[in-house]
C-alpha cells in the first residue's frame, strides 16, 4: 500500500512500525516506532503495547461468524503469533497450514490490524488520538447492521460496477469527466455486500473528480477489475490526475478494514489511479431437486448476495448426469417427489461413486431428520425453511 502524498509518514511507515512493535510485543526495553507513536498518541512503549494488545482482542470473531472466514484466521494468526508469543510453526499447524502459507497470511493479517488501527488522520504524539465524531459512529453501527443481516454476503463485481457507472455518469457528465467501463471477467465474486462495494466506488469515484472544474478540457474516468489469484482488483483511473492525495475517506476505510481488503494509491502528472484488492470468492453451484417451482423461487431469493447459485431440477430423473452437467457442489433435495422416492434417491446419490462426495441438504415437511442421516445425507432441514437456517446449512456443508 502506497502513502499519502503530503504526510510525514506514508501508510508504508506504519505497516513497517506495527509489524516491528507486534515483534517486539514482550520486550520491556522496546521504544516505540515515531509512526506508531503517532498512530496511537503515545511515545511510551507500555501504554501502547497494552493498546495493541487490547486491539487484536477486539478483532475477536463473534461466536457465530464463519470459522473458516478470513478475519478468523487473521486473528488466530495475530492472537497466536504476537499475544501468546507462539512459533510460526505452532500457529501453522494449529490452523492446518504450511508455514510458507502461514507467512504470507501473518503479512496480511498485520496490514488487517493497522487497518483497524488506523486513523483517518493521525493524531501528533503530543496529543490524545481523535474522538470518534457522531457520524462515524453511525457509520460503524450500520456497517455493524449491515454485516449482521448478510454474514454470507457477496457480490459480483460486474454487476456492481454497471450499477456505479449508471448511478455516477450525470455527475461525472456535469464536471466534464467522461466515465468508462474496461470491462472484465463477469463471473468475478468477492466477499462484500453488494451495498458496501457500491459505496466504495462511488464515494471514491467522486473524490477522485470533484476538483475538475475546467469542462473546457475533458478528463476521462475509467473503472475496471481483474482477478488475481485468492483476490480481485479494482482499478479507477483518471487521466490527468485531478487529485494528488490519497481520496479515501472514513467510511471507505472502515469497509475495507471490516473486509480485509487494501487500497494502493499512485498519482503522477498524467494519471491517477487506486486499486481495491479484496478476497475472491469462488461461486457454489447448488442443484435444487424439487417440484415445488414456487418454493425455488424463494431459495433463489434466499441465496441472492451470497456465494450460492442455485439450479432447479423439478423431477429425480437420472440425477447423477443431472449432477455432473450441473456441476453441482451441493444437491438440496425434496423427499416428496413425483417420480421417484426421495429416500431412495438420498441413497443412490450417497451410493454412487460420482456422486457419494457431493452433500446433500434434505428440505422436506416429512419430520425424519435420523432416517436422513442415515441414509447419507449431509444437512436436513423441515419445510417451511428460513433463509438464514438455509443458507447457514449450505455454508455448513460446502466442500472446502
Amino acid at each position: 500500500m502506497s502513502g499519502q502524498t503530503g504526510d510525514t509518514q506514508t501508510t508504508g511507515d506504519l505497516d513497517g512500525a506495527l509489524q516491528d512493535a507486534l515483534a517486539h510485543l514482550h520486550d520491556p526495553s522496546y521504544q516505540t516506532p515515531p509512526a506508531l507513536a503517532n498512530l496511537l498518541g503515545t511515545i511510551h512503549w507500555d501504554p501502547a503495547r497494552e493498546e495493541l494488545i487490547r486491539a487484536i482482542q477486539e478483532l475477536a470473531p463473534r461466536p457465530d461468524a464463519p470459522t473458516g472466514s478470513p478475519a478468523a484466521r487473521f486473528y488466530a494468526i495475530l492472537h497466536g503469533r504476537y499475544v501468546q508469543g507462539h512459533t510460526q510453526e505452532v500457529v501453522a499447524e494449529q490452523l492446518e497450514i504450511s508455514v510458507r502459507h502461514l507467512r504470507r497470511q501473518q503479512g496480511d493479517a498485520v496490514q488487517w490490524l493497522a487497518g483497524r488501527l488506523r486513523l483517518p488522520t493521525a493524531a501528533p504524539v503530543d496529543q490524545a488520538p481523535s474522538t470518534a465524531t457522531p457520524w462515524m459512529t453511525q457509520v460503524r453501527q450500520e456497517l455493524d447492521a449491515l454485516r449482521e443481516e448478510s454474514s454470507s454476503g457477496a457480490s459480483m463485481v460486474e454487476d456492481v460496477i454497471t450499477r456505479v457507472l449508471a448511478l455516477a455518469e450525470p455527475v461525472l457528465a456535469k464536471r466534464g469527466v467522461c466515465l468508462t467501463h474496461a470491462p472484465g471477467d463477469p463471473d468475478l465474486m468477492v466477499g462484500v455486500h453488494a451495498t458496501s462495494l457500491r459505496q466504495v466506488l462511488l464515494v471514491t469515484l467522486d473524490r477522485m473528480t470533484d476538483a475538475h472544474t475546467n469542462k473546457d478540457h475533458g478528463a476521462m474516468a475509467t473503472i475496471g477489475a481483474r482477478g488475481d489469484g485468492d483476490h480481485v482488483r479494482i482499478v479507477i483511473t483518471t487521466r490527468p490526475a485531478l487529485v494528488k492525495e490519497r481520496p479515501l475517506d472514513y467510511l471507505v476505510e472502515e469497509i475495507l478494514a471490516i473486509h480485509q481488503g487494501r487500497a494502493e494509491w499512485h498519482a503522477d502528472c498524467e494519471q491517477a489511479s487506486i486499486t481495491f484488492e479484496l478476497y475472491a470468492v469462488r461461486p457454489c453451484r447448488v442443484l435444487v431437486v424439487d417440484d415445488n417451482e414456487d418454493l425455488v423461487h424463494f431459495y433463489r431469493r434466499f441465496a441472492a448476495g451470497t456465494p450460492y447459485r442455485i439450479i432447479h431440477k423439478p423431477d429425480g430423473s437420472d440425477i447423477v448426469r443431472a449432477v455432473r452437467e450441473a456441476s453441482a457442489e451441493i444437491v438440496v433435495l425434496d423427499v416428496m417427489l413425483p417420480d421417484v422416492d426421495g429416500w431412495e434417491l438420498l441413497t443412490h446419490l450417497h451410493q454412487h461413486p460420482n456422486t457419494r462426495q457431493i452433500p446433500v441438504l434434505v428440505c422436506t415437511v416429512v419430520r425424519a431428520e435420523e432416517l436422513a442421516t442415515a441414509l447419507g445425507a449431509a444437512a436436513y432441514l423441515v419445510k417451511p425453511v428460513r433463509r438464514s437456517e438455509f443458507i447457514e446449512a449450505l455454508r455448513q456443508i460446502r466442500p472446502r
